[in-house]
């Protein structure tokens, strides 16, 4: 079953440093995901329209797990969460659509 995250980095004065101390591992910790297909598609959220001053202010994830309790599971892993980057999450049920690929 797929589970859309969408989560909320925490907004103190330290919460970017906290995010690029450990987006690396975070964004390894993906890859290995999407290539054993528990990670769809994922990205960050911005703070701002204006690439120029726009801040990442949180994450979008699509996973694929059998079920819930797995998928919060392996959230918790995440170094996003043991680092102290989100603040809140939530995790919905999805359906992507078979759409073309092109």
């Amino acid at each position: 079953m797929q589970f859309l995250l969408v989560a909320r980095d925490f907004t103190d004065a330290g919460a970017l440093a906290r995010r690029l101390a450990v987006r690396q591992a975070h964004l390894d910790r993906a890859a290995l995901a999407k290539k054993e297909g528990v990670v769809l598609f994922g990205g960050a959220t911005l703070d701002a329209d204006d690439p120029a001053v726009a801040k990442m202010s949180g994450s979008v994830l699509l996973y694929e797990f059998p079920s819930r309790a797995m998928a919060e599971q392996y959230i918790q892993q995440d170094p996003y969460i043991i680092g102290k980057v989100w603040e809140s999450y939530t995790l919905t049920p999805f359906r992507m659509a078979p759409l073309p690929k092109q």
